[in-house]
């Protein structure tokens, strides 16, 4: 018995050496990359071709999977759910979301600039356009509220608890 609690006070005696030096390690490190870190910003420009292609082709690939989320919840017995259906309705409207900011991105200020040529209605009417797809953030929103309404019905639905009713806990 003593040979085993000896064994065990060794063990970890051990562990709390070499997670000492990874936590030594890792503030070194940490203060070795803040020293020679370069700014990271949060926004691409676009400025070259391929990140606008690859941005793009990223939301094409989100609006058909919140497609085929939608379709699957509808094919399936969860649309029998109102809780169901509410997310469907939440992947409907980001689906909706994907493709007016592809629009947006679409219709940049350069490409704008690039039609203003073609005759001053059409150039307004595409400013217009574009300069609604920057209130994106309210689609996304509506959709958040939409997975959040669903997700409470499915708990209130697993719990048990009548609707408008609070939960003790």
């Amino acid at each position: 018995m003593m040979h085993a609690l000896s064994y065990i006070r060794s063990s970890i005696n051990k562990l709390r050496r070499k997670a000492s030096a990874a936590l030594c390690t890792s503030v070194a490190a940490a203060a070795i990359l803040s020293a020679t870190a370069v700014p990271a910003y949060a926004f691409q420009e676009h400025a070259a071709p391929e990140g606008l292609y690859i941005h793009q082709l990223g939301h094409i690939l989100f609006a058909l999977s919140m497609a085929g989320l939608w379709r699957g919840i509808k094919t399936s017995r969860l649309w029998t759910s109102r809780a169901w259906r509410l997310i469907a309705a939440g992947a409907m409207v980001l689906m909706i979301w994907n493709c007016t900011v592809f629009t947006g991105h679409l219709l940049s200020p350069n490409a704008v600039q690039a039609i203003e040529g073609q005759g001053p209605a059409i150039s307004r009417w595409i400013t217009t356009v574009w300069n609604i797809t920057r209130v994106d953030n309210i689609i996304c929103v509506a959709a958040m509220l939409c997975f959040l309404a669903g997700l409470k019905r499915i708990e209130r639905e697993r719990n048990g608890t009548p609707q408008g009713q609070v939960q003790e806990k």
